[in-house]
């Protein structure tokens, strides 16, 4: 499968074989490749092995009828699997919906590494302190380790408020308005973890202030008060 545009099409080309969709994707590059579970010749399996090492950024779904628990066991390198009598509609909103998060990831190797690796290495400890982790990350791998997290979610099939919650809790208005929703949640649980007495403030140049603006117009600005002191007794 391909991405076509911001609509959401995909244009879809079906191969009858393992060896006809490597020699397709050696000059038709795809976002998206989906294999049954029964592929005869080099199998399921080693399709998708292939694909995590040559196009380590396209994503890698399996069709099955078998539990979930065995279809992982035995194709480890799949980021999802539907069973066969998913309809094209559900493939299509879910695997869209991955492909809209990617856009958070900017540059293409860094989507490659996330989506084509087994294990992510441990961040360089390059933040400097005067500037917001958020800022320094954007900065130096072209994403936020939000973004990176909310990408894993929505290859792995979490659903699309988690996904969105991940992505944005550092700027929660942009899923959140008018009440508080998970973003909100995960913002001010956040901000409060690291400091209980985080400034309230909507100078974006202050570091890990909560936005007194954004609280009040959810509508929990008043509930600040009891979550400090919350978060004061548990750092002790």
């Amino acid at each position: 499968m391909q991405a076509l545009g911001g609509d959401g099409s995909l244009r879809v080309t079906l191969l009858g074989s393992a060896s006809d969709a490597l020699e397709h994707l050696l000059t038709h590059p795809c976002d998206v490749v989906v294999a049954a579970d029964d592929l005869a010749e080099s199998g399921c399996a080693t399709l998708l092995r292939r694909v995590q090492h040559e196009y380590p950024e396209a994503m890698r779904v399996v069709l099955s009828d078998r539990d979930g628990v065995d279809v992982f066991r035995r194709v480890p390198y799949a980021h999802q699997f539907f069973g066969r009598s998913a309809t094209p509609e559900a493939l299509k909103v879910a695997l869209g919906q991955c492909l809209d998060v990617r856009s958070l990831i900017q540059r293409a190797p860094l989507r490659a590494l996330v989506s084509g690796s087994n294990a992510l290495p441990a961040a360089p400890k390059l933040y400097g302190r005067s500037v917001p982790l958020a800022v320094a990350e954007h900065e130096t791998f072209g994403a936020t380790g939000a973004a990176v997290a909310a990408y894993l979610l929505a290859i792995w099939g979490q659903p699309l408020e988690v996904v969105r919650a991940i992505a944005h809790q550092d700027v929660p208005e942009r899923c959140d308005q008018g009440a508080p929703g998970m973003a909100t949640l995960i913002y001010i649980s956040k901000r409060l973890g690291q400091n209980p007495d985080a400034p309230l403030s909507d100078d974006p140049a202050v570091p890990l202030a909560l936005s007194e603006a954004f609280l009040a117009q959810v509508g929990v600005l008043d509930q600040l008060p009891s979550w400090r002191a919350v978060a004061r007794r548990l750092s002790c």
